[in-house]
């Protein structure tokens, strides 16, 4: 955690003097030390508030799920700032081994793995209840939420049916509702692909 901070902070500095050089073309978001969930509250403070940073990126893995309640109150910081916090994958075994090798050819590890991770950060905040904790907050997940536009059908009926759901969850259109709670960005490389994603978002059933 320690070096994470002082790397962050460094980051942050180095970056906001950049952005201040051309303030009207660009915006930045912080790096977080994200071992310390405190520390990480802290420097997205100090960012924000000191540097004029616009919010934080971090990774979709970093040792604590992102459900976990020690998450909270770094949650609630954002909120209370006001502010994005944008969710982006790192290439699979960054920072240990590497869970299917066989990704580990064609890039693979990040035309497949990166979705990976961005479909379950959407699972993990909606089943885990991160959005329904803090109702104000922003996620913005990259690469147009991985995989979820495909796999919405799959994502909803387990919030129906699975044991491990709750009465909040199965209620007609829930999990759909929370969905369009997250912020997901366009870099899809389809017309096709953003089209399955604004679908739901835009209120279309897709099993019409």
């Amino acid at each position: 955690a320690d070096s994470a901070i002082a790397f962050c902070r460094r980051h942050n500095d180095v970056l906001a003097s950049i952005v201040a050089r051309h303030p009207d073309r660009l915006g930045g978001l912080a790096a977080l030390p994200m071992q310390s969930p405190r520390a990480a509250a802290d420097e997205l403070a100090r960012a924000v508030n000191e540097l004029g940073l616009w919010g934080a990126c971090i990774g979709t893995e970093f040792g604590t799920r992102l459900d976990a309640p020690e998450l909270d109150p770094f949650y609630r910081r954002c909120v209370e700032l006001d502010v994005p916090l944008c969710l982006h994958p790192a290439p699979a075994g960054i920072d240990g081994p590497v869970a299917f090798p066989a990704v580990d050819r064609y890039d693979l590890d990040l035309l497949i793995g990166f979705a990976t991770q961005e479909t379950i950060a959407v699972g993990t905040l909606i089943y885990g209840g991160v959005l329904d904790r803090h109702p104000d907050l922003d996620v913005w997940i990259s690469h147009g939420g991985g995989a979820i536009a495909f796999m919405l059908g799959r994502f909803t009926e387990a919030a129906h049916k699975r044991p491990w759901s709750n009465d909040t969850l199965r209620a007609p259109g829930a999990f759909e509702a929370r969905l369009k709670r997250l912020w997901f960005d366009n870099h899809v490389h389809s017309a096709a692909s953003l089209a399955l994603l604004m679908a739901p978002l835009r209120r279309i059933d897709l099993a019409a």
